[in-house]
């Protein structure tokens, strides 16, 4: 057994017999170099910077590669951590999350893929800030500074500032156009 230890000193292998030093000596230089290979792997290798790849076929079990290479569920738009790009955490997604859809062929994950994307693609080419937008934007931001600074709840909104903008709209429509309109902007 005293043959196959490593003096700490010399670094060399203590044997007993000259003809299986120099077997020893070679293999001893090999596993040096093995070990710090893989001491300077580990060093490098920081925690968080390796980053999963998506592939095609894990739209199998309904993801789909969204924002920053991280999986995107086609059927609640949760996107997972990049480290759950596995096989099995996105299948136990399915499984556990979505269990009626377990069963369903590629073709229906497929279809909502495509029904994702052009929802996506309709929602910015929607709600693209133009100027007009914009100042929308911009008043509902001041409207909501003005209630705060109040102290009143924030319903006040509705019960309050929502029916005079009602009047205040459907007045100005009528000057401009001739004719009594709703006000467009709002669900009722």
């Amino acid at each position: 057994m005293d043959k196959w230890l490593i003096k700490p000193s010399t670094g060399s292998i203590r044997n007993t017999n000259q003809e299986s030093s120099d077997v020893s000596t070679s293999s001893n230089i090999d596993s040096n170099k093995w070990s710090s290979d893989a001491q300077s792997n580990s060093l490098t290798k920081k925690k968080g910077a390796w980053t999963r790849q998506y592939f095609e076929n894990y739209i199998q079990f309904g993801f789909i590669e969204g924002d920053d290479n991280k999986p995107l569920c086609v059927i609640c738009n949760a996107e997972l951590s990049n480290e759950s790009m596995k096989p099995s955490k996105l299948k136990r997604h399915l499984e556990l999350k979505h269990p009626e859809y377990k069963e369903k062929p590629i073709d229906f994950f497929i279809n909502r893929r495509r029904q994702l994307k052009s929802s996506k693609k309709n929602m910015t080419s929607m709600f693209s800030l133009s100027p007009q937008t914009e100042n929308l934007v911009l008043a509902s931001y001041e409207i909501s500074k003005l209630i705060a600074e109040t102290g009143y709840p924030h319903t006040i909104g509705e019960k309050l500032i929502l029916p005079a903008m009602k009047i205040i709209s459907s007045r100005i429509c009528e000057k401009k156009t001739g004719k009594t309109s709703k006000f467009v902007g709002v669900v009722e």
